[in-house]
């Protein structure tokens, strides 16, 4: 197994985020939302946790839906509610006039209904309304900040699969103009052809929900973006199957769109963060992307860490998907918290805690067993790394700010 040093490569990718001729993007999954500065901090709860809460209030509804619940797990032997989602809606289209877990397709549709809508309660923890002390403990709060802070010949890009306002919240408290695809002042409404345009707004920070957002619905055949109240639970593609062929419509074909030719774009650089590869349709893009373009790379960071019966593990080389996307371009590296591949090669990071030569500042980020061995990198956790970025900064740079609410 070779071994590789992970100062020395975050040094060069640290490099790269600092260079003013680049383009530098973000894809942001739904471990960015569920990354937490501390405790008292808003967070979305992981898709496990997301499941349990649902499940609980469907059993506090009603008992024949309590009873189809019980019934669908079993079938599926997992409480994940996406493959619930997944499977409701397929049993939806096989019921017809007949029952299938004791529901009618009517009852199978208010049971949809309610998933929907729990999913859109749970994950509307932010809004117009949070207080900036809120905000602050934000990991979002940090990066936007950085992004306020540095000039750059092309502006950040964000791609995000996250239903939820925390991107925006935060760019809007730090005054930083943002793009999201939307146009208009009474009923903004999706603009496809500035989505494809790179010159369009070329300066502003550009953010691109590529799965829907809290506040989208389809109005009179064309999308728009209104603010959400209780009545107005609409999201555009939930998790399951089906977001798949919603995916090939629009306003998602151009937002992946958008993601692909990011990454054709000379010298463009996608750091991947709190995504676990689990979407297909975006996983083959990306690599044909990467196949397409001549210099472009993406650094994909992968909190693998996981423990099992007591037990910490690493999944980075446990699972086959991260060897199987390695090895379909060079220029796709994975960052793991033990190990990386990278250029489709597998290495353990070996780092020598007492070497004097390395960054101080740099220790931070790298967790040291008491005989001064080597743990684990940290970069792969959102906070941690949008810590390692914003250390960039002057010290000056840091203070707060006077901030008005828009």
């Amino acid at each position: 197994m070779n071994n590789k040093n992970p100062y020395e490569y975050m040094s060069g990718v640290l490099q790269a985020l600092a260079s003013d001729k680049k383009r530098i993007g973000f894809l942001c999954g739904a471990g960015t939302s569920f990354a937490k500065k501390d405790e008292t901090a808003l967070f979305v709860p992981n898709i496990l946790k997301m499941s349990d809460i649902i499940i609980e209030k469907i059993k506090s509804i009603n008992s024949k839906l309590n009873e189809a619940i019980l019934s669908i797990q079993h079938e599926l032997g997992t409480p994940n509610i996406e493959k619930i989602l997944d499977l409701i809606e397929k049993k939806i289209e096989a019921v017809g006039s007949s029952t299938l877990n004791g529901l009618n397709i009517v009852e199978f549709k208010d049971l949809k209904a309610i998933i929907e809508t729990s999913i859109f309660d749970i994950v509307s923890v932010v809004s117009s309304n949070t207080p900036l002390s809120e905000l602050q403990k934000l990991p979002h709060y940090s990066f936007a900040k950085w992004i306020g802070k540095v000039d750059r010949k092309y502006p950040i890009e964000i791609f995000t699969t996250n239903y939820d306002y925390m991107f925006e919240s935060c760019l809007e408290v730090n005054n930083i103009p943002y793009y999201d695809g939307f146009t208009g002042s009474l009923t903004p409404f999706f603009h496809s052809l500035s989505v494809e345009d790179f010159t369009y707004l070329s300066h502003e920070t550009k953010l691109w929900k590529i799965h829907g957002s809290l506040g989208w619905k389809m109005s009179e055949k064309k999308v728009v973006r209104c603010k959400t109240d209780p009545l107005n639970k609409e999201l555009l593609i939930y998790p399951s199957s089906l977001k798949y062929s919603n995916s090939k419509k629009m306003p998602y074909i151009s937002l992946i769109d958008r993601l692909c030719n990011f990454i054709q774009q000379e010298d463009s650089i996608l750091i991947i963060l709190g995504y676990s590869f689990g979407d297909e349709h975006i996983n083959e893009r990306i690599i044909t992307s990467l196949k397409k373009a001549n210099s472009s790379h993406v650094f994909a960071f992968v909190y693998d860490k996981y423990l099992k019966d007591g037990v910490t593990n690493y999944q980075l080389f446990e699972d086959e998907k991260y060897e199987f996307l390695a090895n379909q371009s060079s220029r796709l590296s994975f960052i793991g918290m033990k190990s990386a591949f990278i250029g489709g090669m597998k290495y353990n990071w070996l780092f020598n805690a007492s070497n004097s030569e390395i960054n101080e500042d740099f220790r931070k980020f790298v967790k040291i067993n008491q005989d001064n061995s080597f743990n684990e990198l940290l970069l792969p956790d959102f906070v941690q790394f949008i810590n390692f970025i914003t250390s960039m900064m002057n010290q000056i740079d840091l203070k707060e700010t006077n901030h008005e609410r828009l």
